[in-house]
């Protein structure tokens, strides 16, 4: 299963938080609200391919109520990382961050207790507690899986609301162009349908094929366009972008090494300089029950 390291999860993220949709969120947060009746019982949120925990530092303070997230992840350094990044963002807004039984962050609004699992996503899918979740959430994981894998989520999570973020389309946009760029994004493009560890791979295909499959299976699907929108004040990240689509073009041979290398440099030159931008396109979705 394909893995990011903390630092690459920390450089995307604040780009991560601007371009996830509000209102889709609320939407979720109304559902939520309005059903969940108990209030005895926290909200239970289950996070797939929690990474370090973005998740929950942008979504549980949208959400009502008090919260018990699941971060489930298979690799065992960013679950490892996820209670201390946690804490430190609690901790610098104020919160408090209690970590005598496990993590639990508290404050004005926000009552959010939090556990990890490393479990393998593909193979061992279906034996998560998707019975016991109130909302099954992720972000940039639907492009990484293949179609038969959605499915299985679907059969998975019947009858819970469901919202993932960031899920590529396909645009990698750059301003200024530059003659280079359409064969680097549609090499780019291509080789994300390669195995990422879940089957053959939706790439940005998943943006049109997941809301579609979900909405066939009997959710209510809302999606909407949360691209970056990258200036000069986020080098590094189009920087590490860069790297990133040259490294896949020289892969793919969509134009003599020393072309793609010469493409790389010139672009990297031109993000850590504060000229270039950059917009790489996403959608999120909201699937509910469709008894609404």
């Amino acid at each position: 299963m394909t893995g990011f390291d903390a630092d690459w999860l920390a450089l995307r993220e604040p780009a991560d938080a601007a371009a996830r949709s509000v209102a889709l969120a609320d939407r979720a947060a109304s559902h939520l609200a309005a059903r969940h009746l108990d209030a005895e019982r926290p909200l239970r949120i289950l996070d797939l391919g929690a990474g370090t925990g973005s998740g929950p530092r942008w979504l549980a303070p949208r959400l009502p109520g008090p919260q018990r997230w699941t971060l489930v992840d298979h690799d065992p350094a960013l679950l490892a990382e996820a209670p201390r990044a946690l804490a430190g963002w609690a901790e610098a807004r104020g919160l408090e961050a209690e970590t005598s039984a496990g993590l639990r962050l508290s404050g004005p609004g926000l009552d959010v207790t939090v556990e990890t699992r490393r479990h393998d996503l593909n193979a061992a899918l279906e034996t998560l507690p998707f019975d016991e979740a109130d909302l099954a959430t992720g972000a940039a994981l639907l492009d990484l899986v293949s179609e038969s894998w959605i499915a299985r989520l679907a059969r998975a999570a019947a009858g819970r609301p469901i919202l993932v973020a960031l899920t590529v389309d396909g645009l990698i946009d750059f301003a200024p162009t530059d003659p280079l760029d359409g064969p680097v994004r549609d090499a780019f493009n291509g080789h994300q349908h390669g195995d990422k560890g879940f089957g053959p791979a939706l790439g940005p295909a998943a943006a049109s094929r997941a809301p579609a499959m979900l909405a066939e299976a009997g959710w209510h699907v809302e999606t909407e366009a949360t691209p970056w929108r990258l200036g000069p004040d986020q080098g590094p990240l189009i920087a590490a972008l860069v790297e990133g689509y040259a490294a896949t073009a020289a892969e793919m041979a969509v134009a003599p090494e020393r072309e793609i290398a010469a493409w790389r440099d010139r672009r990297r030159e031109s993000a850590l300089a504060g000229t270039l931008s950059l917009t790489v396109g996403h959608i999120d979705l909201l699937a509910l029950p469709d008894t609404l």
